[in-house]
């Protein structure tokens, strides 16, 4: 690919949309064929594939790497992986920002923030099944304020009815990059995870963004971090 062109000779029908990630995973065919055509992947690149048409967006990047000395963590890995992402986004002409969630961050500006982007990627840790604390906290004092937060969907006359449809953010998309100490292998039918993916086992987090009316993009999740670490298949997989 030259950065003139910026076009990629893909054989898009036989690739897996999880398999573009970054650069191509968020895209939507042109002509919106029918396979497509149920679950529209939004057009957020500035470069173009087969048949494929995409353009510049606003992307904000929850960064909730944190430091806690009892688990002897500085946050220093999800802190790469938000820079590699801010790096290949920027390059391709999106307009990114960032927040430390472990940090003191502002309620209105970042109120600000999520009103004015198209996509949200939320990279943080897993600990004990979960993100951090840090990244409650923020869901629970931004994510709540007029502006991002919508009703819950519900009506007096049939208050068993919509839960969860009354999100206002419904032109939006998210994005989950986690990094786990537990392995792939993990997440197999039969063992700890029971055959449940990323999205199933954080399915916590996916809820409060759907909640908002935001859409899923897929997850990426880099596995063994503790053990068996592989930071040159990570940033190659992230990005691919």
């Amino acid at each position: 690919m030259t950065n003139d062109s910026k076009s990629f000779e893909i054989d898009y029908w036989t690739k897996s949309i999880a398999q573009f990630r970054i650069q191509s995973a968020l895209l939507t065919r042109a002509d919106n064929p029918q396979h497509l055509s149920k679950n529209p992947i939004p057009i957020i690149g500035t470069l173009t594939l087969q048949g494929v048409i995409v353009n510049k967006k606003k992307i904000l990047i929850l960064d909730a790497g944190t430091v806690y000395k009892p688990m002897n963590t500085t946050g220093w890995l999800n802190h790469h992986n938000r820079d590699l992402a801010l790096k290949t986004l920027s390059d391709l002409g999106h307009e990114c920002t960032t927040t430390m969630i472990d940090s003191d961050w502002d309620i209105d500006e970042e109120v600000e923030k999520i009103k004015k982007t198209d996509v949200i990627i939320v990279q943080t840790p897993i600990w004990w099944m979960a993100p951090p604390w840090t990244m409650k906290k923020y869901e629970d004092q931004v994510m709540s304020v007029n502006g991002v937060d919508g009703t819950d969907g519900r009506h007096r006359l049939t208050p068993e009815d919509g839960y969860g449809t009354g999100g206002i953010l419904t032109k939006k998309y998210f994005m989950l990059s986690t990094t786990w100490n537990a392995p792939k292998g993990a997440f197999r039918p039969g063992d700890f995870f029971d055959g449940r993916d990323e999205d199933n086992v954080q399915i916590s987090i996916v809820k409060v963004f759907e909640f908002l009316g935001m859409h899923p993009l897929p997850s990426y999740m880099y596995n063994d971090v503790l053990k068996n670490p592989d930071l040159v298949s990570n940033d190659a997989n992230w990005v691919a």
